[in-house]
């Protein structure tokens, strides 16, 4: 019941929070069998929330067991489907209350439902799949153990963020091709261990496919900032924000194997040259969108027209801005602080726009129910207004640069784009 109240208001919200969402070949998940989405884990909780907006079949969650304690958190919890796991450092003692998860799970498959994991086993915003953990596949085999000619299937699921610890960014979602678990169970059917060893290791090759996958952690810094030139390359429009498009993931995850190829001196080099033309921008205070945006007469139209019922939308819709910025600089970890700040806001805008529609009733105010129809477009427009505004001063800032300093920078990006434009013309023409 509270899963099914929650999901538009939190798909809703998505569709502000980011501004892009692509959804790559989401189609070819299974709605008719029993399925284990197998999902990586960046952030604490975004992307299985997105799943449960945007997959269209009611999600079922395996999550850390120390979330449950009081009765009234129960409740909330198993009011949105989430199921808990119980890991070493829970305590030994909890371990044995994974028989009633296992057994959850195997009579929840044994009614087509789906389940998401998260294999990685713990959270960390990095641009890689780290190591698998087997309790995937072992629940698996035994579901088909407890309900003989199970056919239950394993969704790999890469989610990739442009910038995990930033609202306003972009997420790309691959689904990829979905295992059948019956057949390793076949394969191996006197060696549970070796079934559920190979089963891991296709879930994780398949998952591999589906993430950005920059393989040391020290060339991150580098891949975002060919990543950056990457997409203002590939001019990328404001509406849909939701898509099926490959080819944003595409490009990053072969800058990424480009990277990864690099033999250490040419890494080095390249690198030189991305901190150099990063310099620059930090210097002049641009973004790389510099490069392609011009401001045009509609543009400047635009943000004169919709700075009056922008500013509305922000002034009406700054408490909730405040609670979640409130709650997010409480979190300590990087990976929970973004969660937070949506989770927060989520649930107070519900709060809020609830009030306001209480004290509709009770005032009987025609002009307030005019005023809470319109003023959710407005705090959109404020959004919008914002992306567009930041871009007519980047562009505004670089114009005022001398002849020199414009050559300068040029210089500096030539290099970084010639590393990535045999990817963005293979991929783009």
């Amino acid at each position: 019941m509270l899963y099914a109240f929650v999901r538009p208001f939190a798909t809703l919200s998505f569709e502000v929070y980011f501004k892009k969402i692509y959804l790559e070949n989401i189609d070819a998940i299974p709605l008719d069998k029993p399925v284990f989405l197998a999902v990586n884990h960046p952030t604490a909780f975004i992307e299985p929330c997105v799943l449960a907006c945007f997959v269209n079949k009611p999600l079922n969650f395996l999550v850390r067991g120390d979330l449950w304690g009081k009765k009234f958190y129960n409740l909330l919890l198993d009011g949105v489907h989430l199921i808990p796991i119980f890991r070493k450092k829970d305590g030994i003692e909890k371990l044995q209350n994974n028989q009633d998860t296992f057994k959850y799970c195997y009579d929840a498959l044994a009614k087509n439902k789906m389940i998401l994991i998260m294999p990685e086993a713990s959270t960390k915003q990095c641009k890689r799949l780290r190591p698998l953990s087997k309790g995937l596949a072992r629940i698996c085999l035994g579901s088909i153990d407890a309900y003989k000619d199970l056919d239950v299937y394993i969704v790999p699921i890469g989610a990739n963020f442009t910038k995990a610890d930033q609202p306003r960014n972009r997420i790309m979602v691959k689904v990829g091709t979905p295992i059948r678990v019956m057949d390793f169970y076949k394969n191996y059917p006197d060696n549970r261990n070796k079934a559920a060893l190979k089963l891991t290791q296709e879930v994780k090759k398949n998952l591999e496919e589906c993430v950005v996958d920059v393989k040391d952690e020290a060339d991150e810094k580098l891949a975002d900032q060919l990543f950056n030139i990457a997409r203002t390359e590939q001019r990328i429009k404001i509406f849909p924000i939701k898509t099926q498009s490959p080819i944003p993931l595409k490009i990053e995850q072969q800058i990424a194997h480009k990277i990864n190829d690099l033999a250490e001196a040419e890494k080095e080099a390249i690198k030189l040259q991305a901190d150099n033309y990063s310099s620059l921008l930090k210097t002049n205070n641009l973004s790389d969108s510099y490069q392609y945006f011009n401001a045009k007469w509609y543009h400047w139209i635009l943000v004169i027209l919709g700075y009056i019922p922008g500013l509305i939308g922000k002034k009406f819709h700054f408490p909730i801005i405040y609670l979640g910025n409130f709650f997010k600089s409480k979190i300590r970890k990087k990976e929970f602080k973004q969660p937070v700040f949506w989770g927060a806001g989520t649930v107070g805008m519900l709060l809020y726009y609830i009030f306001w529609v209480i004290l509709g009733f009770i005032l009987k105010s025609k002009f307030l129910w005019l005023f809470l129809f319109a003023v959710p477009f407005f705090g959109y427009i404020h959004l919008i207004n914002s992306d567009l505004w930041f871009e007519i001063k980047n562009k505004m800032t670089f114009n005022k640069l001398s002849k020199t300093q414009k050559l300068e920078l040029t210089k500096a990006r030539q290099p970084l784009l010639e590393f990535i434009e045999p990817i963005l013309r293979n991929i783009l023409n």
